[in-house]
């Protein structure tokens, strides 16, 4: 084991672990693809919500956030994404009769925290509107979130108010130091398809080496744009401890997993997925990174579900 090394300020950076217990009404053959496409079907049930109570605004930071007004923030980080995270898991495809549950976990970083109520809102009126396409009626019938050692209570049933949520909250560095020292082998599994791009062009079998600065830039972006936390660490010499790094056993590489249906044309979409194992010094430097990344997923569509990847030793 190596002892790790955490940069200060993550004290500061506050996040809420919670699973959304829904209840399917009628039957639905969910696909990996209906849960990693629910950006279309949420914005429709916000749309919904904003339409009959006026307040667009209000749901509309689910989705778009502001950006910062700190200029030199701006040009450092990444457009903000959505504040929460969904961490689906490819098991959880199968076939749901009604009165079956499926268990969904998201993650509220910062400011987000206190749109949790909004989210469960939205997910209520997702449920009436059916998961995918009209189809997978559903009802939200309990919230859990996990305290600081991860252990989940209810704080909420089907019927109470959504307004009085108080939900758990952890720190990044409550999180970090909960893991303890750094192994000297890290296995990284991609659990769902991360797009990652590189000048536009798809990176169909990448190394770590090219792979870390996605979770770099989008652990940055997530801690500056939702928890205030701009941190004092050179990104250069991250990168270089990335390149540092001994792989074995990669058997990261792009699957389509989708297809785009145009008007005259079809177009396959796809991700990254796989397993490589990770070793070396190097990796005390970057554990952090890598724990942090795992709850806040990588690439295109990270906030919905993609790019999710899982840390073993």
């Amino acid at each position: 084991m190596f002892l790790p090394e955490i940069p200060a300020g993550l004290e500061k950076a506050e996040f809420a672990r919670a699973v959304f217990v829904l209840e399917f009404q009628d039957p639905c053959d969910l696909t990996i693809a209906h849960l990693l496409r629910l950006r279309r079907e949420l914005l429709q049930a916000t749309a919904v919500l904003a339409a009959l109570e006026g307040s667009a605004e209000r749901f509309r930071q689910l989705f778009s956030p502001h950006v910062s007004a700190d200029v030199q923030g701006r040009r450092r980080h990444q457009k903000p994404t959505p504040p929460f995270v969904l961490l689906p898991e490819e098991t959880q495809a199968s076939l749901y009769e009604a009165g079956d549950l499926l268990r969904l976990p998201v993650i509220f970083w910062g400011k987000g925290i206190a749109a949790m109520g909004d989210f469960l809102r939205a997910l209520q009126e997702l449920g009436r509107q059916g998961i995918s396409r009209g189809e997978g009626s559903f009802e939200v019938i309990a919230l859990e979130t996990a305290d600081p050692a991860g252990h989940f209570k209810k704080i909420w049933r089907e019927g109470q108010p959504v307004e009085l949520l108080c939900p758990a909250i952890s720190s990044a560095s409550w999180e970090l130091d909960r893991h303890g020292g750094v192994p000297s082998h890290l296995t990284l599994q991609l659990l769902t398809p991360a797009r990652l791009l590189s000048h536009g062009r798809p990176l169909f079998r990448p190394e770590f080496a090219r792979l870390f600065p996605f979770v770099l830039r989008r652990v940055t972006s997530v801690l500056f744009s939702h928890c205030g936390v701009e941190l004092e660490t050179d990104p250069r010499e991250l990168l270089a401890q990335a390149s540092l790094v001994r792989e074995s056993e990669s058997t990261l590489r792009w699957e389509d997993w989708r297809t785009l249906e145009g008007q005259d044309h079809a177009i396959d979409l796809g991700g990254v997925v796989g397993t490589t194992t990770l070793a070396g010094a190097p990796l005390n430097h970057l554990a952090w990174v890598l724990r942090l990344g795992a709850l806040m997923n990588i690439g295109k569509s990270a906030s919905f579900g993609q790019g999710h990847y899982r840390l073993g030793e």
